[in-house]
């Protein structure tokens, strides 16, 4: 199918990267693909959600509109670099949304024009209200041109840029928001560095899906295969003061001493992207595994932690009770990197 459905869905995606962004490029063309691939397989529409991810990532990020959608953009290049785009799509991408006018422009449920549609009527309006009003009035297959446009507006506006008697009459709201913190929530855990500050061979830095010569390093020379990074600061991402974590943190690692005597434990702290969020004291302990995480992680109120073994990538662990997503976790970054 080449219709329009695959691309009216696609915000939580752009939403899942928008911490890491511009880094993980090739994830992000990757999985926005895929999101198309049980119902919309075409060239065209994989292609037209590949696209749509990198500009809606580049407007959550707060780059200009005109950078995002200019077709010297670099990272437009990086994109075509990875996979080249399908012409129809290339073409839009190139401009053809400014060039055009209604009837030119049509609200179709044809991927390329619903496409081509939504960035018209973003690109030439002054506010959120203006921009989906402006797609919606395009016709025919309205409701989808007015989804799609709605997302690259919401990128770019923001939520306070939607008219609040719209938000009042919006069908479970507290559902949406929450989903929405859960992906927030994970772009800032994955675009967090969780740095080791006293290690023996000098301070390094675990990121999520990455290996670590380093970490592996440590488990041999402590005879350990297991391990696990974890805080017991800002439970349930809720800021505490700085002496309030520096007790919790304490009390954790006491926990450790008196409990699992065998581990070998490491202090370092989470330090998210943004910088918005202040860096978290945190622990490596090695010789603990994924399970054992769990039970700590769920006594000291975290969301996530970090886990893995000798020779693997580093894995975040959302908490079996947590709620941002649909598990949860509670590491170093609770909202480090927002």
């Amino acid at each position: 199918s080449s219709g329009n459905g695959s691309i009216m869905r696609l915000a939580a995606i752009a939403i899942r990267f928008a911490d890491s962004f511009p880094g993980q490029l090739v994830e992000l063309s990757r999985l926005a693909a895929e999101s198309s691939l049980t119902t919309h397989a075409s060239p065209q529409c994989l292609s037209a959600c590949r696209y749509l991810a990198l500009v809606l990532c580049g407007l959550i990020h707060g780059l200009p509109r005109d950078e995002v959608l200019d077709p010297r953009w670099k990272l437009l290049r990086e994109l075509e670099a990875i996979e080249p785009l399908h012409p129809s799509i290339a073409e839009v991408a190139q401009g053809s949304f400014r060039i055009r006018q209604p009837p030119e422009i049509v609200g179709s449920g044809y991927v390329v024009k619903s496409l081509e549609a939504a960035l018209w009527a973003f690109c030439t309006s002054a506010d959120f209200a203006e921009a989906v009003l402006r797609s919606v009035n395009l016709g025919d297959d309205a409701d989808t041109t007015g989804a799609v446009c709605g997302q690259l507006a919401g990128a770019y506006w923001g939520e306070a840029g939607i008219p609040a008697d719209w938000l009042k009459g919006l069908a479970r709201r507290d559902m949406i928001e929450q989903v929405l913190r859960g992906l927030a929530l994970r772009s800032a855990y994955e675009a967090t560095s969780y740095w080791v500050d006293d290690a023996p061979g000098g301070s390094f830095a675990l990121r999520c899906g990455a290996h670590c010569r380093e970490l592996d390093t440590l488990l041999s020379g402590a005879g350990q295969t297991s391990w696990i990074y974890i805080t017991a600061c800002n439970p349930q991402s809720e800021r505490l003061s700085e002496a309030e974590n520096e007790q919790r943190l304490h009390a954790l690692t006491e926990r450790l001493l008196l409990r699992q005597p065998q581990t070998v434990v490491y202090h370092g702290r989470g330090v998210g992207q943004a910088g918005d969020w202040p860096a978290e004291p945190s622990l490596l302990v090695l010789g603990l595994d994924a399970a054992q995480g769990q039970m700590l992680a769920r006594e000291f109120g975290q969301t996530a932690f970090l886990a893995g073994r000798a020779g693997q990538r580093v894995e975040l662990v959302w908490t079996a009770t947590g709620d941002s997503g649909r598990q949860e976790g509670g590491d170093s970054p609770r909202r480090q990197g927002r």
